[in-house]
């Protein structure tokens, strides 16, 4: 959703997407709960198939065990994709040199105020009729001999809308 979300903005249509991925709080649980064949699908989508531009993806905080997951998604990934990844640890230092310190928020070291969350969170939710509408279309499967593309069965995004309104905003103010 926050992609989706991200892309309405003309101008992030024509300049692609500069992403900072704080994983502070990715842990063995996270890890646990990707399995590859879910990570394939999610790099797929978002190389193959999501229409923005990913200029730069940035990550920070990134514990040991992140490598492993890493280390997976990594033969997914076109080369061109993988340059674009920059791994900076707790260094924004690092960061800065790629990401001028006057656009970041305080929290990654920057000069701006710190992120509200709590408000994203309250714009994503206002659309949510709208994304739930969006995943009727489903997935296809992969075309495997000239047969139609076959849809995948919408449970996976019914196990998706159990997660309440009240979960997301106290996320927004916990992240």
């Amino acid at each position: 959703m926050f992609l989706e979300q991200s892309i309405q903005d003309p101008i992030t249509q024509v300049n692609g997407i500069c992403a900072i991925m704080d994983m502070k709080h990715f842990g063995l649980l996270q890890l646990r709960h990707s399995p590859p064949a879910h990570l394939q699908k999610v790099v797929q989508l978002i190389q193959d198939c999501f229409p923005a531009r990913f200029k730069a993806i940035h990550i920070i905080h990134e514990p040991t065990v992140f490598g492993i997951l890493f280390g997976i998604v990594k033969r997914f990934l076109n080369t061109k994709l993988q340059e674009r990844i920059h791994f900076h640890g707790s260094s924004y230092d690092s960061l800065h040199q790629h990401i001028p310190a006057s656009v970041l928020p305080e929290e990654y070291g920057g000069e701006l105020p710190a992120m509200n969350n709590q408000e994203y969170a309250k714009v994503m939710l206002s659309r949510d009729d709208e994304y739930k509408s969006d995943m009727r279309f489903g997935y296809c499967k992969k075309d495997t001999g000239g047969a139609d593309p076959v849809k995948e069965s919408s449970k996976d995004h019914r196990s998706q809308e159990k997660i309440s309104k009240k979960k997301i905003l106290s996320a927004a103010t916990t992240g």
